[in-house]
């Protein structure tokens, strides 16, 4: 208070600082509207100067607003002498808005697509993400409008980390956390259920449970294979005992849900037998056959997503030092899959299980080539965990594959 007469308060106390605050929450409401739409129609990447431009096109709309709607309806006589009304006006208004959002809930969300345009249609998306799977393979320059921005992929997670849904490796027991999440009050369960490349799909299928109204159950353990075997933790270096116990308890958990579907996803390479006498591809055959075989007794629709691409180097640490031709980053196709041989062995083997195999390849990779950035979004956070970004664009493309609908 004894500063009003100085520093920030003597110049918050002059004209045009006080009418920016009469009209600050007029601006608040309107400025979104103006840097979403506006950037769509500038091309998704607007400039500095751009964003500055459509802020204060903002203010201007903010300014009229203020002045010649919000300030004459205020004054209102009929709701000066009867403020009920005010009340009542108010209230409709609410009620219109949450009708429109429900009413909107209940249409599919399109792929988003870098520069804002939407793809309805399945089919369409998938012939759009293999042109643009192309067009990522021969990129240069590191987009502008990159999503996400490279000082935030890092931290690019699904909401599963920070809620205590994603054990970490070295912690036995369950989470305490609900781990619940789509539609919390429907009858029909799905779970997703594997390892840190389970979290890969988390956003993608919570969308999907949330439009088709499932109740979506999260079971992940870093590094713990759904695949019933014993593996050799490096960081520890001693066999990942925990791993076993963690994954028999929670075939037993979701054998007792009864759920509707189970979708499955496990890393297969990175991790080393602790046996490691015999045929390691058919060892891991067998152990995914094993633990199929459990899962489908439950009478469960049972998914297995095969497993995604895996990089040479950390996609933003290389975009970073490559800025002006990011083709460096990518990798062939032959380097990103380590065992296509077990890859293909355990898809054969899941479906002679009786479960439902998707292959998200075609998704991340051309005929010769996985790229790093798809039509400006950043596919992957590290060297093998893709973006909450691009597992949300995948979205409608998963919806198509599932058995369940």
């Amino acid at each position: 208070a004894g500063a009003g007469r100085a520093g920030a308060g003597l110049l918050l106390g002059t004209g045009p600082f006080q009418l920016l605050g009469r009209l600050s929450y007029s601006w608040y409401l309107g400025h979104w509207p103006f840097l979403v739409f506006g950037s769509i129609a500038l091309g998704g990447s607007p400039t500095g100067r751009q964003r500055l431009a459509l802020v204060a096109a903002s203010l201007v709309a903010a300014t009229a607003g203020h002045l010649l709607v919000e300030q004459p309806i205020r004054y209102l006589r009929v709701f000066r002498h009867r403020p009920w009304r005010g009340l009542g006006l108010g209230a409709a208004l609410t009620a219109t808005a949450v009708a429109a959002a429900l009413l909107a809930m209940q249409f599919p969300p399109m792929i988003a697509r870098a520069g804002g345009h939407g793809l309805p249609a399945v089919a369409t998306a998938r012939s759009a993400l293999t042109a643009d799977l192309a067009a990522g393979a021969a990129i240069r320059a590191l987009p502008t409008g990159l999503t996400p921005a490279l000082g935030a992929a890092a931290t690019d997670i699904p909401v599963i980390f920070p809620d205590g849904c994603a054990i970490r490796e070295t912690i036995e027991d369950h989470t305490t956390a609900p781990c619940e999440y789509g539609d919390r009050a429907s009858a029909t369960t799905v779970v997703l259920f594997g390892d840190s490349h389970a979290g890969n799909w988390f956003v993608a299928l919570n969308d999907i449970a949330l439009q088709r109204h499932w109740r979506l159950v999260m079971f992940m353990k870093g590094t713990c294979s759904v695949a019933a075997t014993l593996i050799d933790l490096g960081a520890v270096k001693r066999p990942f005992a925990e791993c076993v116990q963690w994954r028999r308890r929670s075939i037993e958990r979701i054998v007792a849900m009864r759920p509707a579907m189970v979708v499955l996803a496990s890393t297969d390479y990175m991790q080393f037998l602790h046996d490691e006498t015999g045929d390691d591809d058919q060892v891991w055959t067998d152990a995914w056959r094993t633990s199929i075989g459990q899962l489908r007794a439950a009478g469960a629709a049972t998914v297995l997503i095969s497993d995604t691409p895996r990089l040479q180097q950390t996609a933003p640490t290389c975009l970073a030092a490559h800025l002006t031709d990011v083709r460096p980053c990518s990798v062939s196709r032959g380097l990103a899959l380590p065992t296509e041989r077990r890859r293909s062995m355990i898809a054969a083997a899941a479906v002679a299980a009786g479960a439902t195999v998707i292959d998200p390849l075609p998704w991340f990779c051309t005929t010769t080539s996985c790229p790093v950035i798809v039509n400006d979004v950043l596919v992957y956070r590290d060297k093998h965990h893709i973006t909450t970004a691009y597992s949300r664009l995948l979205g409608p493309l998963l919806a198509a594959k599932l058995p369940l609908r």
